[in-house]
């Protein structure tokens, strides 16, 4: 059983070793200054997010879709609570939730403002980075990767 444990637990942080090397880092500039965050445009990056970590890669994670559409976001096997930021093409934030708490049960409840169907992607910060940086709806965040590459 200790094995299997460690074995699951060397998987993990496998996957995160390789997937910090792999991925593309973004830095990007808000109103109050800026973030480096880790880019997860993929179905398997996007899928594992922040899960089962105790801290974030850099400033965060931006989550980042080809297309525009629905990109709800759960909390399930998080650690910490996050602030959420929904992001259009053209890079203007469209839906905000702040402190979103970790979930702890089986059937964790999806995230996804009003106004956020038209999304390409979610940045994932740190509870109480929104604040601290100005970031409100109707505001643009610089420096987002081409969502061409993302999968």
């Amino acid at each position: 059983m200790a094995a299997i444990a460690l074995g699951a637990v060397a998987a993990t942080f496998g996957y995160w070793s390789y997937a910090e090397r792999a991925s593309q880092w973004a830095d990007l500039s808000t109103p109050r200054g800026t973030l480096r965050v880790l880019v997860a445009s993929d179905s398997a990056g996007r899928s594992h997010g922040l899960s089962h970590r105790d801290d974030l890669p850099g400033d965060g994670m931006l989550l980042q879709w080809n297309g525009t559409g629905r990109h709800p976001i759960w909390m399930a096997d998080m650690r910490f609570p996050l602030d959420l930021i929904w992001l259009e093409q053209d890079a203007r934030v469209t839906g905000v939730l702040t402190n979103v708490p970790i979930c702890s049960v089986p059937t964790c409840p999806m995230y996804e403002p009003e106004g956020t169907q038209e999304s390409v992607a979610v940045l994932e910060l740190a509870a109480g980075t929104v604040a601290r940086l100005g970031i409100e709806p109707g505001i643009r965040i610089r420096g987002l990767p081409s969502s061409s590459s993302a999968r």
